[in-house]
């Protein structure tokens, strides 16, 4: 399930309604038949209810919402499905581009409610001016729309929503796959490893989320390749993906096909990993299940009437969900401004400009694009270590809590925790975790924790995050490759050329240009993607 960063006002939009006349003591606390409509307060309780009222001294009636208590309980989020109306100290929320249905609203109110609760109270309200720009994570398809139907599910407490599950039937994995070890296991600090395809290479699969579990390109023995068309399936942290070309992995990854011999596409792939997640559910990062387990593992997929699995249905309905899909990804590119993908012309300038430290005026032009003065700036002068961290160990990992836990593997964030060590303020609203073995950097706005071997950075000239995504990146590119070794001495002495101001201090109105076009373009890749699948689909039809 792959994961993305939203602001609040991307996806929401503040519900207008009409003041209610009267206070709170004007209102009775019990319901009865004159007083029937649930009152919304800054209560924490009772789903936010406190008061009753008669249906006629409510101007303004909502239902299908999400409702914030802004004072009191500041942050305390419900998803209402019933009727009411807000007395004081509260409001409601609503999606701008996509259809509010109980299971998602339970989950989208679980997911605002972490994210504000516990840094808002009596003092620093709730308030929509001051949540709307608060950053919660869901699960997304395609790195850019929500994936309303993951979260439907979920809300539902797992339930395959839209799905006809009466024919289908439990197998063992062992029954329906093929798994078997890689033809070649090679160590990545013993490897050079490519961040991009060069002649001769291929794909790097190792145990990531990120990136269909692939870190890079190398080059080796073509008789370590594993059969494209096959699902690579990490063992200790459970991560599994399609892959379409042949490719190299690195320790404990498996290799999964068809037993029958019937070949795998992508979409019965994604389906038949759908159903390996949900029956692995309660698989952690740390654990390692030996491949006669993993075989043993029950999973429920669709049959055919001779009780094989339906892998004709299982293409099918993936590529329905596509479809369903694209046509929201339409909608929310729309809602959210995203369809305005085009590069200005300043756009085009920022993505050609190079970058000079000779004194170079930032608009003079040279043969190949423009100049930008920068300067080659310390480790130092950008970031502060942060001292006296505590370290949380793999035990300290707790299911369903509530902070993240970032590690040094290559995801980031390894788990949750329900104690937060590292705490963002109004002082430190921002941080930034580096990963030592992996030289993984972590852009966190909320109270966190770490393992061992995670260095944590205070941010000394800005907050901005795509300023800190444009220096984290620079950085990243400017450390040796030690393998698996520890990267901080080395990564410390780094020095970074970055654009700067007229007054020689970094340019982070620079560098925010600079990654925001570079999310048009990608934007551009995705609409183009998506205009693709629609053009096929009227050529089926037709």
């Amino acid at each position: 399930m792959q994961m993305k960063e939203y602001r609040i006002s991307d996806l929401f939009e503040k519900v207008e309604v009409q003041k209610i006349q009267g206070k709170a003591n004007d209102f009775p606390t019990q319901k009865d038949n004159a007083h029937n409509i649930p009152l919304l307060t800054s209560t924490g309780s009772n789903q936010g209810f406190s008061r009753y009222a008669a249906k006629e001294d409510c101007p303004t009636i909502l239902q299908n919402v999400i409702s914030i208590a802004s004072n009191g309980d500041a942050g305390a989020t419900f998803y209402q499905a019933e009727p009411f109306a807000v007395l004081q100290d509260a409001y409601a929320i609503q999606l701008k581009a996509h259809k509010m249905t109980e299971t998602i609203g339970l989950y989208l109110a679980a997911t605002i409610r972490k994210a504000i609760y516990d840094t808002h109270d009596w003092v620093n309200k709730a308030g929509w001016n001051n949540i709307k720009d608060n950053i919660i994570t869901l699960p997304s398809v395609t790195h850019i729309v929500p994936d309303w139907a993951m979260m439907a599910q979920i809300g539902g407490g797992g339930k395959m929503n839209n799905f006809d599950t009466s024919t289908w039937k439990e197998f063992k994995i062992g029954d329906v796959l093929d798994i078997r070890r890689s033809n070649g296991i090679f160590h990545a600090n013993a490897i050079n490893i490519s961040d991009r395809p060069f002649e001769g290479s291929h794909p790097y699969v190792v145990r990531s989320s990120k990136n269909n579990g692939i870190r890079g390109y190398i080059k080796d023995d073509e008789a370590a390749l594993n059969p494209a068309r096959t699902i690579s399936f990490a063992q200790d942290t459970a991560e599994m993906f399609y892959q379409e070309e042949a490719y190299f992995t690195g320790n404990n990854v498996k290799v999964a096909s068809i037993k029958d011999g019937t070949p795998l596409n992508e979409m019965s792939a994604l389906f038949i990993i759908t159903a390996l997640r949900k029956s692995m559910s309660a698989f952690h990062w740390g654990m390692s299940f030996e491949l006669e387990k993993i075989k043993d593992i029950t999973i429920t997929l669709p049959a055919t009437e001779t009780h094989e699995p339906d892998w004709n249905y299982m293409q099918e309905r993936i590529a329905e969900l596509e479809q369903e899909r694209i046509a929201e990804l339409e909608q929310y590119l729309i809602a959210t401004g995203l369809n305005d993908y085009e590069l200005t012309e300043e756009d085009k300038q920022i993505l050609t400009t190079k970058l000079t430290d000779g004194g170079a005026s930032r608009s003079s032009e040279s043969g190949n694009g423009y100049w930008k003065e920068a300067k080659l700036f310390n480790i130092k002068d950008l970031f502060k270590l942060q001292d006296g961290i505590k370290k949380l160990t793999k035990d300290n990992i707790q299911p369903n809590a509530s902070y993240p836990v970032y590690s040094s593997s290559s995801d980031g964030i390894v788990g949750y925790t329900n104690h937060a060590d590292i705490v963002c303020t109004s002082d430190i609203p921002v941080y930034v975790v580096f990963g030592e073995h992996t030289c993984t950097f972590s852009i966190v706005r909320e109270c966190f924790s770490v393992l061992d071997n995670v260095k944590v950075l205070i941010p000394l000239f800005t907050n901005d995050v795509a300023s800190l995504l444009y220096i984290t990146s620079v950085w990243k590119k400017s450390i040796p490759n030690l393998g698996y070794a520890r990267h901080w001495k080395v990564a410390q002495k780094c020095k970074l050329l970055i654009p700067v101001n007229s007054i020689g201090k970094p340019d982070s109105d620079f560098m925010s240009k600079y990654i925001h076009a570079i999310e048009k373009a990608v934007i551009a890749d995705v609409v183009k993607y998506k205009d693709e699948v629609i053009a096929n689909t009227k050529i089926v039809t037709q």
